[in-house]
């Protein structure tokens, strides 16, 4: 047999593996969930979902004629800045997070549990769901910080509010949970952030944040983290500050931004 028709058996023979559970179809990911004390069973649970329903709604949200696309008013002309995305995208996001897997955030040292589950949808080819897990996860643990710091200065997240917004994240109900993002880089920065030139404006009790961010990780979140340089800030790295936006105001109408959709990739897919 030819070696590239050899190499299309293992990997057919690998993909057929695989399809059963895609925990059981990887022994050394087993053993290092056996090393580290962690039951199998929850994440075996998830690798037959991997294997089966997930992968096939992978596939369909992939295609080209199903990928996200920008909803910026509803049909009564009301500003909505949403990014729509198909049914079978929310369809996988409603199996994977009744796994509580973010809800893992609210108790020290479960982390591993949750990452394992990271890793087994990754064999879907991302499904578009890991990344707002990551950026979720990042918005997690600065607001557990802000939560245990208990600081009370004009402009802070007041603890109070951090544990509203946290069980919001934690929450293993897809239709209610919240979304994280990272609104971090800008045209002038790129990895550069020390260049960075969105300025905040502290009024009253809220900061006002103005400019322009040129890549956004899950743009459709509720949360935004979003860094920005307080207003007489020295320059660099060390002048910015994180904070926590919301989505939508009190009234329910989107907060003051706009999406512009400057390349075909708007959604994470």
């Amino acid at each position: 047999m030819h070696a590239s028709a050899a190499a299309r058996a293992a990997f057919d023979a690998w993909n057929a593996e695989l399809a059963t559970n895609a925990l059981d179809a990887d022994p050394h990911f087993l053993a290092l969930l056996s090393q580290y004390g962690r039951d199998a069973d929850a994440p075996r649970c998830f690798g037959a979902l991997v294997s089966g329903e997930l992968d096939a709604l992978a596939r369909e949200t992939n295609r080209d004629e199903n990928l996200p696309r920008l909803g910026r008013y509803d049909g009564s002309g009301n500003r909505t800045e949403d990014v729509v995305f198909h049914p079978g995208y929310h369809r996988i996001g409603k199996l994977a997070y009744a796994t509580g897997l973010m809800g893992n955030y609210a108790r020290p040292g479960r982390e591993l549990d949750t990452l394992a589950h990271v890793y087994l949808l990754g064999q879907d080819g991302e499904a578009g769901h890991t990344c707002p897990w990551a950026c979720t996860a990042g918005l997690v643990k600065i607001l557990q910080a802000a939560h245990a710091d208990g600081s009370s200065a004009p402009g802070d997240v007041t603890p109070a509010m951090a544990e509203t917004w946290l069980a919001r994240l934690y929450d293993p109900d897809y239709d209610t949970h919240f979304h994280g993002s990272q609104f971090l880089t800008e045209v002038q920065g790129g990895s550069d952030v020390g260049s960075n030139a969105v300025v905040s404006r502290l009024d009253g009790d809220r900061w006002r944040i103005t400019g322009e961010k040129w890549f956004c990780s899950v743009a459709d979140a509720q949360m935004f983290l979003v860094t920005a340089r307080p207003e007489g800030a020295r320059e660099g790295t060390g002048g910015l500050g994180a904070y926590a936006v919301p989505r939508f105001k009190a009234d329910g109408t989107p907060n003051d931004f706009r999406i512009r959709r400057l390349k075909y990739k708007l959604g994470t897919r």
